[in-house]
């Protein structure tokens, strides 16, 4: 197995070289849309974990960059042990350490104007230099107060100052700034992210993009005010204007591109052989239905290139691979095979049919040869009337597919070759294998 590299691979001169997801119309969708926006706004990109959210920012970053826009990048989970987020986003801007005026006035919202003016009050209500109950509480509300529009003041001065500088230093406004992770934070970080972005950063000239799980980050704002009852998906809605989901991906071809990664893409595509694009319709089929994410196909081909290793080359690799897939989103069905649990292939593929799309030509070989693994596995074929095999009244396959199951059992059940495998070596090195985590 190849040692294996999902590192972004983004190219400033060509953005979209390695979209393999074939993304690049949302991309350019999504930059037209930021473009239109000069006065600036929040927008979130929302898919579940493990679906390509930070490639897909990272493309959208280089190619806001080759138009002329300024970009800030922000992984906000490196950086939620900070007590305040402001200063993890300022100093992700590479903002000019020359501006005095603008960072005197960051060290003060950070820091807070009357901290150590609360600090004294609280000296006092301790007991110390404290004359009266009443004179500390009037002197603690009147700093309160003070405190207040201080604070008020220096935020406003504050936008003032960075909207100036983000405008000196921008070739094409806005500039965009992208978070990414805030769903995986710990919630108080995840939150005071959020309110600094509304509150101190809703400035002309800089557009937000938060890539999240939105789900996840509704979780995380319950968790911030103690409860599940709390709704959170209003209170996120206060913060993003514009809220774009992630469209599902390109299965089939992210499958390629995963197995020439780990260098099984050989091996699954013997000379003259439709195996692996039958296998490939198959996964990418379920890989819709049960809505995988990339990260979930990742560990399954490795599984599957880990698996393939013990076999010599050339060993029925891609059925192998759907035997792998039965482990890992299809445990009952495998334990049952194992277990010689079907009477017959019939029964079994009764319940292969829920795993496929509508049977046609085009891979009902390949599934004949997966039920003839099994037919030879559990010695339930009469090889003598192989026309007994499979029902003839059947209604989910069309008259090709269905004339080529039997030939595909036939090929397995007939064969006498040197690299030939039985589907007891199969289970017996998934079952070695199975203690390790899949996802």
């Amino acid at each position: 197995m190849n040692t294996v590299n999902f590192d972004i691979d983004v190219t400033s001169d060509n953005p979209l070289r390695h979209d393999k997801l074939n993304r690049g119309p949302a991309i350019d969708l999504f930059a037209k849309i930021i473009t239109g926006f000069p006065q600036g706004c929040v927008c979130s990109i929302n898919a579940p974990w493990g679906m390509g959210k930070t490639k897909f920012i990272r493309m959208l970053e280089a190619k806001l960059r080759k138009n002329g826009h300024r970009t800030f990048f922000f992984n906000a989970w490196e950086s939620d042990f900070s007590e305040d987020p402001i200063m993890s986003l300022l100093s992700e801007m590479s903002l000019s350490k020359h501006n005095k005026t603008l960072w005197g006035l960051t060290g003060r919202i950070a820091i807070g104007v009357g901290k150590e003016l609360a600090k004294g009050v609280i000296q006092k209500i301790s007991g110390l230099d404290c004359e009266s109950t009443l004179e500390v509480l009037a002197d603690w509300s009147k700093k309160k107060v003070e405190d207040y529009e201080n604070q008020k003041a220096t935020i406003h001065d504050f936008k003032i100052s960075l909207s100036e500088e983000i405008a000196s230093s921008s070739s094409e406004p806005p500039a965009v700034f992208f978070i990414d992770e805030l769903d995986r934070c710990n919630p108080i970080f995840a939150v005071k992210t959020l309110e600094r972005i509304k509150h101190i950063f809703d400035i002309p000239n800089i557009v937000f993009i938060l890539a999240i799980d939105k789900s996840q980050l509704e979780n995380s704002i319950c968790g911030y005010f103690g409860t599940d009852k709390f709704d959170s998906k209003e209170y996120l809605r206060r913060f993003i204007d514009i809220e774009y989901q992630l469209p599902e991906p390109s299965y089939g071809t992210y499958i390629d591109y995963i197995a020439t990664q780990i260098g099984i893409d050989q091996d699954l595509r013997l000379e003259g052989s439709r195996a692996f694009e039958d296998f490939k319709r198959i996964l990418s089929f379920q890989a819709q239905r049960r809505h995988l994410s990339l990260r979930q196909i990742e560990k399954l081909l490795i599984h599957v290139s880990i698996i393939t290793s013990f076999f010599p080359t050339g060993a029925l690799m891609e059925y192998i691979a759907f035997f792998v897939y039965l482990n890992f989103f299809e445990c009952d069905i495998l334990n049952k095979l194992e277990d010689r649990g079907y009477t017959g292939v019939e029964d079994l593929l009764h319940d292969f049919e829920q795993l496929c799309p509508a049977m046609d030509d085009d891979y009902s070989f390949f599934i004949g040869k997966v039920l003839g693994l099994y037919g030879d596995y559990a010695g339930c074929l009469d090889l003598n009337k192989p026309e007994s095999w499979l029902p003839k009244n059947q209604e989910y396959f069309s008259e090709d597919a269905y004339m080529q199951l039997i030939p595909g059992m036939k090929q397995i059940v007939e064969a006498d070759y040197s690299h030939r495998i039985k589907l007891e070596d199969i289970l017996k090195h998934i079952r070695l294998y199975s203690r390790i985590s899949k996802f």
